[in-house]
C-alpha cells in the first residue's frame, strides 16, 4: 500500500476513512481505546470515577474540589492519597476503585441497549471477510466490550498481566492499567494503575517493562485507531514519538495512528503536536459511530473490489 505524508491527512476525513479501511482490509488495524466508550454504556469517566473513589475513603472535601480544570497528573496524585491511606492494601484498593467504578443501581443491559458508539466498534471487532480488528488496547478497567462481544457470540481473551501465553480468540483486549470485570468468571487483576507512582511503574518513559514493550511492538506493527482517549497522556505521546523517528528512519512514512476527536476537543494542529497522531477531527462526538462504520463499509468495498478483479 502506497504511505502517504501526515500532512496530507489534515482536514481531508474522507482521505482517513478510505486508507483506514485499506489497512482493516489487510488486517493492519488495531484499536487504542478510553474511558469515552465505557462512559457511552453509563460508566463512570475519570473524573467521576476519582470522586466516587475520594467519596468512598471519606475524602469528601477533596472531591468536591475536582473540576474540568484538574489535570491527568492531579487525578494520579489524589488517587496516590488514597492509596497512603489505605496503608498501600491493593486488595482494599481494588475494592474501593471497583465499587466506585460499577457504583449505580443499574448496570448497563448490552442485551437491551447498546449506544451507537460500542456497536459501531464491535462491528470493526468481528469476523469479517473485509477484516477486522484482532487487537484491542483499552485503558478501562471495566469489561464492557468483552460482555458485548461474548452476548454476540464472538470469543476474546482478556489480558491484564504480561507475560501470557495468547489463545487462538476472535479478538484480544490489553489492559494495560488493569481489569475489574463485572458479572463475569474472569479474576481481577492483581492491582491497578491509578495513581502516580504504578503509572511510572508500568508506563512510565523511564521504564522498559511489558507493557511498554508491549505498546511499542503495536506501535511499530499495526496502524492504530484511537478513539475516547484523552490527548495529553506525555508517556504515550513520547513513545510515540520515539516509534515515529524509529519508522522514518527505516523510509517509512505512514503514520503511527490516526486520533478520532471532535471540534469540541483540542485544535488539530495543537492534537498532532501533542499526540504524533494524525488527527481527524468530526463535528461531535455523536459523529464517531457513523465515521467508525464508514471504515467498514469502504472495506467492505473495497474486499469485493478485490475479489471482482481476481
Amino acid at each position: 500500500m502506497r504511505t502517504l505524508p501526515m500532512s496530507l491527512y489534515r482536514d481531508d476525513p474522507e482521505l482517513c476513512k478510505r486508507d483506514l479501511a485499506k489497512y482493516l482490509v489487510k488486517g493492519e488495524l488495531s484499536l487504542f481505546l478510553g474511558a469515552g466508550i465505557s462512559a457511552s454504556v453509563g460508566m463512570p469517566n475519570w473524573k467521576d470515577l476519582t470522586k466516587n473513589v475520594l467519596i468512598n475513603v471519606g475524602f469528601q472535601n477533596e472531591a468536591n474540589k475536582i473540576s474540568d480544570q484538574t489535570t491527568d497528573a492531579e487525578y494520579r496524585n489524589l488517587m496516590t492519597k488514597v492509596r497512603k491511606e489505605l496503608n498501600h492494601d491493593a486488595v482494599k484498593f481494588k475494592e474501593i476503585v471497583k465499587k466506585s467504578l460499577y457504583s449505580k443501581d443499574k448496570l448497563f443491559d448490552l442485551g437491551n441497549f447498546v449506544p451507537p458508539l460500542l456497536s459501531s466498534l464491535g462491528a470493526m471487532m468481528m469476523g469479517s471477510k473485509r477484516g477486522s480488528v484482532k487487537q484491542v488496547v483499552t485503558l478501562n478497567y471495566d469489561n464492557v466490550l468483552e460482555l458485548y462481544l461474548s452476548y454476540h457470540g464472538f470469543y476474546t481473551q482478556s489480558v491484564s498481566v504480561l507475560p501470557v501465553r495468547l489463545r487462538d480468540a476472535d479478538v484480544t483486549i490489553y489492559h494495560p492499567h488493569g481489569y475489574l470485570p463485572h458479572g463475569s468468571k474472569d479474576e481481577d487483576s492483581e492491582d491497578i494503575i491509578l495513581d502516580q507512582h504504578s503509572y511510572d511503574c508500568i508506563l512510565g518513559a523511564e521504564t522498559d517493562s511489558p507493557w511498554r514493550k508491549l505498546t511499542r511492538n503495536i506501535l511499530k506493527s499495526k496502524v492504530v485507531l484511537c478513539v475516547g482517549l484523552s490527548n495529553r497522556d506525555p508517556n504515550l505521546n513520547t513513545l510515540v514519538g520515539s516509534v515515529m523517528k524509529e519508522m522514518t528512519k527505516a523510509g517509512l512514512e505512514q503514520p503511527v495512528g490516526f486520533w478520532l476527536h471532535c471540534d469540541e476537543d483540542a485544535k488539530d494542529e495543537e492534537f498532532e503536536e501533542l499526540t504524533k497522531f494524525v488527527p481527524v477531527r468530526v463535528r461531535r462526538h455523536k459523529d464517531y459511530p457513523q465515521f467508525i462504520l464508514d471504515i467498514c463499509k469502504k472495506a467492505s468495498i473495497l474486499y469485493k473490489k478485490n475479489m471482482m478483479e481476481l
